[in-house]
């Protein structure tokens, strides 16, 4: 059968799975069926438990039509038959299987497989019929091995039942031929009864053959055997009604094999169906891990930005303070109030800076910390598998950047050096006055290497970079300066709060004017001091950027992948509900 002329709904089904994505998997799928569809006979399948006596009853039916007995065939109670082989015979192409429910998981896997490209089955039982297995046998019979939990049973036509070693079953028809014929039937109500017990009523009431291929097994392993040699059994054995019903099969080749073509495809986009969902599975697990570590990224990014903005308001409150406290001494002079006032203001920086550090620290360790116990999560696996995939797949992807957010390592060295420190008396090895006084002295000389020229080893700032932070510091002691004469006047109110009652109401209103000039101040300062603290949080922010650009192209993407594999799991879905049956 061709792909010209196959039914309809099989065309069908490739097309859906072509938008499964499967890759090289439907040019193979499609390669073997055409392969079975150029096969010119029926092909017989005979699948059973690994004693049932298949290969008894395949070389039996070779005998009698005279086809000499393959190398591969070998008559055994034993679990060796390991691959799936066939012959021609009665205008059928018969395949042998490896046993089911045999203890080897390879051997039903096999089975199962050459199923799935057959035209008609033949189900081998013992007389016992079956002690273990049943389940497996049923999956065979009703497709649930194929289509999962749908009920798509093989066809009447496609399905033959053979209850073999018949001879062994209780009754020896050399004795009593009749009583032997009596549990012939029994033994086919028994299957029938069994069949409908599982609802599989519709099969088997007109293909159950009871027979014993080699009474008494006279024939055995022998390699060169005649059909004569079964003649004394022939009268009662079953093997001519058995050998009539597969010779009618040719004759309905072509409702046979469009029967195997849409149970072939059907079990196919069954298949693909299963792996859609897991793949949709996944990809959602993979989306749902990826909106943890986005919610993770944005959390450090709020902590880190909390923790600027406490520490800079207790800065600002600090700075406050010491602005009023300065005020409320009532100094007399500028000079005065900045060598108290400079210092404490830059202590209160430094024990802030400390602060800050501790907790941005912190937040490193928490990074690190988290990372490391969060990458052996099976979701952060999953999300790191499913990725792996998609990177193999787009050329586009961003794997380096991927690997550096799926592992959430730090990028972060030894805890950051003190900035603000640095910047003050321990790199420039003076404090804010001396730092104030050189810079003074580097404008007038024009230039810092004129400056070097004129003081030689008695310099204080002899490197541009230590000139650059010495500006910085001494740009905060600038701000201080601005407003010292409003903390002066502020001391002279004050005190003269004291000896003026009378102009209480208007020292109130000016006490608050230099009050907000103050805050103002103070506000300047801390802005300053966090241009000066920005460094600190680099490396956080860079993590954060990174991070949030990683999981924003993941979630893109991903939403992206689940929208095709829901499109194509409700599209295969809807294919296997049409299913012909």
């Amino acid at each position: 059968m061709t792909v010209q002329n196959r039914h309809p709904w099989s065309t069908e089904a490739c097309a859906a799975l072509d938008n499964a994505e499967l890759g090289d998997e439907l040019e193979r799928i499609e390669a073997a069926w055409t392969e079975h569809a150029a096969i010119q006979q029926p092909v017989i399948t005979f699948v059973g438990p690994y004693d049932a006596g298949k290969s008894s009853l395949i070389k039996r039916l070779l005998v009698d039509n005279n086809v000499a007995i393959p190398d591969w065939l070998g008559v055994s109670g034993r679990r060796e038959t390991f691959v799936v082989n066939h012959e021609s015979v009665l205008g059928c192409w018969l395949k042998d299987t490896p046993g089911l429910s045999g203890g080897r998981e390879e051997h039903e896997a096999r089975a199962i497989e050459a199923l799935l490209l057959t035209d008609v089955l033949v189900l081998v039982l013992p007389p016992q019929l079956l002690t273990s297995g049943l389940d497996v046998m049923v999956s065979l019979l009703d497709g649930s091995a194929f289509f999962g939990d749908a009920s798509k049973p093989m066809s009447t036509s496609s399905t033959l039942f053979v209850v073999q070693r018949m001879d062994q079953a209780g009754a020896s028809p050399d004795d009593d031929l009749h009583e032997y014929s009596e549990v012939c039937k029994a033994k086919a109500k028994e299957l029938q009864a069994l069949l409908q017990k599982n609802g599989l009523s519709s099969l088997g009431a007109a293909h159950i053959h009871t027979v014993a291929a080699d009474p008494f097994q006279m024939v055995g392993n022998l390699s060169n055997v005649l059909p004569e040699m079964y003649d004394d059994g022939r009268e009662w054995d079953g093997i001519r009604a058995l050998s009539e019903d597969l010779a009618a099969i040719p004759s309905r080749l072509v409702n046979v094999r469009e029967a195997a073509e849409l149970r072939y495809f059907g079990c196919q986009v069954a298949f693909a169906n299963d792996a859609l969902k897991r793949r949709l599975g996944k990809a959602k697990g993979a989306i749902q891990a990826c909106d943890n570590e986005l919610e993770r990224v944005r959390m450090i990014s709020d902590r880190t930005d909390e923790v600027l903005e406490e520490h800079a308001g207790l800065l600002g409150t600090r700075l406050n303070e010491e602005l009023l406290v300065a005020g409320r001494r009532g100094a007399a002079t500028l000079a005065e109030i900045l060598s108290g006032l400079d210092p404490r203001v830059t202590a209160a920086i430094s024990q802030r800076a400390e602060a800050l550090l501790a907790d941005l620290d912190s937040i490193r360790a928490n990074i690190d910390d988290v990372a490391e116990n969060r990458a052996k999560r099976p979701a952060t696996r999953l999300l790191s598998q499913y990725l792996i995939a998609v990177d193999q797949t787009d050329e586009n992807s961003w794997s380096g950047r991927a690997k550096f957010g799926l592992n959430l390592g730090s990028r972060f060295g030894p805890t950051l050096q003190k900035v603000l420190q640095e910047r003050h008396e321990l790199e420039l090895g003076l404090t804010v006055s001396q730092a104030n006084q050189e810079l003074k002295r580097i404008a007038l000389a024009g230039s810092l290497s004129n400056h070097l020229k004129q003081t030689g080893k008695k310099a204080l700032l002899k490197t541009p970079e230590k000139v650059a932070n010495a500006q910085k510091v001494v740009n905060l002691d600038s701000i201080l300066t601005k407003v010292l004469p409003a903390i002066l006047e502020l001391g002279e109110h004050f005190l003269g709060q004291v000896e003026k009652k009378k102009k209480r109401q208007a020292d109130v209103k000016l006490r608050e004017q230099r009050r907000l000039e103050l805050n103002n101040a103070a506000t300047e300062l801390v802005a300053a001091v966090l241009q000066d603290w920005a460094p600190l949080t680099e490396d956080i922010k860079v993590w954060v950027n990174d991070n949030t650009q990683v999981y924003a192209d993941r979630q893109r993407v991903l939403a992206g992948d689940i929208g095709r594999l829901e499109a194509a799991t409700e599209a295969t879905s809807e294919l296997l509900r049409r299913w012909p049956d």
